[in-house]
């Protein structure tokens, strides 16, 4: 779960509460421009009172600022649970070789073009674009760890209509490529997820999704991506999909089909035998 200091923010941000700013990051512009801040600020400002149904008190500068800093914990937070998984989701290997210091330079090269970490298998033609295995994890992990965490909590955000949104999946992106970067020189080397250096990748990762939707329309592969990863990051934090929860009432068929069943067999319905074992 994604975490904020509740106790060092201002009343009435512990009304609502932070983290909906957090899943609106998320969800809608993980890298926002100063000029865009604002603007999503406002909105989840608002989205956390209608969340919690509370009465409306106006965000004031000192608050903008507070929630501003969203941003750069969002990316912290994601780059700590997700850049762990890149290693063994690749093959890198942290010894000291010479050899293996190589090989880890030019996988780090290989997977970088052409975005081929985006398949889940590499060939002489690539498979499962945006099927790695990873992919799925990250959004689990980050989102969906447990039946508390924020997607699962807020399935308006992160799964409207059943499905991931977009700008979630070009989010988890770039935060594993910021992952693969750590390897560039053969040997792991931290780098700091500023939103100046990995606005442009993701803009980049985002616009590739847009294209992968427009180009892949007609089977129809974007939106099955989108659902299949909803549906099992769901799964994973323990929720039932909307589809799995049992409806407490009886059909309105049930009483026409009694009713039918009568007329065709009225002395069936009529005999005590229903009652018999």
């Amino acid at each position: 779960m994604l975490k904020v200091t509740v106790t060092s923010l201002p009343n009435p941000l512990r009304g609502p509460g932070p983290n909906e700013n957090m899943c609106i990051l998320s969800t809608e512009n993980a890298f926002p421009l100063r000029e865009d801040e604002l603007d999503l600020a406002q909105w989840a400002w608002e989205f956390a009172f209608e969340t919690k149904e509370l009465d409306f008190t106006a965000m004031d500068h000192d608050m903008f600022r507070v929630i501003r800093g969203h941003g750069p914990q969002l990316r912290s937070e994601a780059k700590t649970k997700i850049i762990p998984l890149v290693a063994s989701a690749y093959g890198f290997d942290d010894r000291r070789k010479r050899r293996i210091i190589e090989a880890n330079r030019k996988l780090s090269a290989l997977l970088k073009h052409e975005k081929n970490f985006l398949y889940k298998s590499l060939g002489v033609e690539n498979q499962g674009l945006y099927h790695h295995p990873i992919i799925q994890k990250s959004i689990n992990i980050l989102w969906f760890s447990d039946a508390q965490d924020e997607g699962a909590q807020y399935p308006l955000v992160f799964g409207p209509g059943g499905k991931i949104p977009l700008p979630a999946i070009a989010f988890i992106l770039t935060v594993i490529e910021c992952g693969i970067d750590m390897w560039r020189t053969g040997i792991k080397k931290d780098i700091t997820f500023r939103s100046g250096e990995y606005r442009e990748i993701y803009t980049t990762h985002t616009n590739l999704l847009i294209k992968y939707e427009k180009e892949t329309e007609e089977a129809n592969l974007f939106d099955k991506l989108c659902r299949k990863l909803y549906q099992r990051a769901v799964i994973s934090a323990g929720v039932n999909l909307p589809s799995d929860n049992p409806r407490h009432i009886i059909p309105a068929s049930a009483y026409t089909n009694a009713i039918k069943q009568h007329r065709d067999n009225p002395q069936e319905s009529d005999s005590d035998d229903l009652y018999e074992d």
